[in-house]
């Protein structure tokens, strides 16, 4: 019973101090993860005014913050953060890792924490803070490349690891300091492949835009070597409470992604349920047509540029070629059939505005 008082004064203080700073509405948070080359190196997170006055302070330099870990501002004042966990420091997962999830209060005390890494599975880059208070993150998971082959086709010769995405949704409890899985989605339960006509995910690339084509990157070797094996390598993380719809990236595939979040956990492994009717497909994808086998050749780019009640509150820029910045507008914001034979008409127009 202490215990939860305790927490519960600690919640209630976090809330009171964020709301008592000056000119709530025109703050800056201000968070810098560590380095590829020094993933020892944690920064400070503050919190800022305008004028570039420091308002508050957490100090960081007691924990691991690798490169592209993620650090947030919660609404009632909370510090959310990526840290390196003992598993994600030992096992060789990709760029980007870190693994251990927390809730830190304004004096710097972690109320909150989840480790979603071991030999298997580690958070990495980006985590998206849902309205309800779940916490959307992304994690890598390694296949054996060699069970791979019968499992859904895969079909690189010589790779020795494969690292393929999963998105998980996060119950915090904040009191009690429990975790809940309340929802999980798989790259590679929406996968197509072209070589194996014996397993059930075989079919043309191009006939399927709502499917990822499980060859399209080489990971074995790939165009940076800190890639290598990491297949899908998903970066951003976005959610569109309006049309409770989630947005990522892949600086691999080079593209962006809108899936169906109003799914079950079931309907997200299918292609069928949730209110797109399309489960856990892809909804609507751009950057690349070449990913989906639909033309391509010209430099790939992957830009989406922002506005208030779109998918994408915060600007995303991934792909091995980065050119222009073109303003794309949303699929839904203009009529857009959900089924026809070419893609450009499914997938919005690529042309600036």
């Amino acid at each position: 019973m202490a215990i939860c008082f305790v927490l519960s004064f600690v919640l209630f203080s976090a809330g009171k101090a964020f709301a008592q700073l000056q000119d709530p509405d025109h703050l800056i948070f201000i968070y810098t993860s560590g380095i590829a080359t020094n993933q020892d190196l944690a920064k400070d997170a503050y919190i800022i005014n305008s004028d570039g006055d420091v308002l508050h302070r957490w100090d960081n330099s007691d924990i691991t913050s690798p490169e592209s870990s993620p650090g947030y501002l919660t609404p009632d004042g909370f510090f959310l953060r990526g840290v390196l966990s003992d598993a994600a420091r030992v096992n060789d997962f990709s760029v980007g890792k870190w693994g251990l999830l927390q809730m830190v209060d304004w004096e710097g005390n972690v109320v909150w924490e989840y480790d979603g890494s071991d030999d298997i599975e580690c958070y990495h880059h980006d985590v998206e803070l849902l309205p309800n208070g779940n916490i959307l993150v992304a994690a890598y998971h390694l296949y054996d490349p060699q069970e791979a082959v019968a499992e859904f086709g895969w079909d690189v010769p010589n790779q020795e690891r494969l690292l393929i995405d999963v998105l998980y949704e996060l119950k915090p409890n904040l009191e009690g300091g429990s975790t809940e899985i309340v929802w999980q989605w798989r790259w590679i339960d929406h996968v197509i492949q072209d070589r194996n006509p014996e397993l059930p995910n075989y079919g043309v690339v191009a006939d399927h835009p709502e499917k990822f084509d499980l060859h399209y990157f080489d990971s074995s070797g790939g165009f940076f070597p800190i890639l290598v094996g990491t297949h899908t390598h998903m970066n951003s993380i976005d959610y569109n409470p309006i049309r409770d719809e989630i947005l990522f990236s892949s600086v691999t595939y080079d593209e962006i992604y809108v899936i169906d979040h109003s799914t079950t956990t079931e309907e997200a492994a299918s292609s069928s349920g949730g209110n797109r009717g399309k489960g856990g497909d892809i909804l609507y994808r751009w950057g690349n047509p070449a990913a989906y086998d639909y033309g391509g050749g010209d430099p790939a780019t992957l830009y989406f540029m922002v506005v208030d009640g779109y998918p994408a509150r915060r600007a995303m820029a991934n792909g091995r070629q980065r050119k222009d910045h073109y303003p794309q507008q949303p699929f839904y914001n203009r009529p857009a059939p959900r089924r026809a034979k070419r893609l450009v008409a499914v997938y919005g127009d690529r042309s600036p505005l």
